[in-house]
């Protein structure tokens, strides 16, 4: 079980990190296929690292008693939130319905920007 946990959850955490790296893409206005700028490549990159990174600190974040990191936490997360919503949004394809599609689009990017906080918190408390 902790096994397939941590591998399910692992594949969130990719997914995650993609669509940060295409949303901030997004935000930047570099087109996503055939992107020429590899400065707007690299600082994505960069971005997506960091608060993946800091999305994977979260438990450890809430455990310290210094809470000097949580105004670097929050931002980060509320970040790769927004940004992952953007890069989400571009697998909506016309003709498909809006209504149903935003929703969905909503819903399953809290679960996946939730995913690399799972994953450290199940390594840190083991499911049997």
């Amino acid at each position: 079980m902790q096994a397939t946990l941590l591998f399910l959850f692992f594949i969130g955490m990719l997914g995650d990190s993609y669509t940060t790296f295409i949303g901030i893409l997004g935000g930047l206005g570099t087109p996503i296929v055939n992107p020429d700028d590899i400065g707007n490549l690299a600082f994505a990159a960069m971005g997506t690292s960091v608060i993946t990174g800091f999305n994977l600190l979260t438990l450890d974040v809430f455990e310290r008693k210094n809470k000097i990191i949580f105004m670097l936490w929050a931002p980060a997360v509320i970040v790769d939130f927004i940004t992952s919503l953007i890069g989400s949004f571009t697998f909506i394809k016309p003709g498909a319905n809006l209504l149903l599609a935003y929703f969905l689009v909503f819903i399953i990017t809290m679960f996946i920007t939730s995913s690399p906080a799972m994953l450290r918190y199940i390594q840190k408390n083991p499911v049997y």
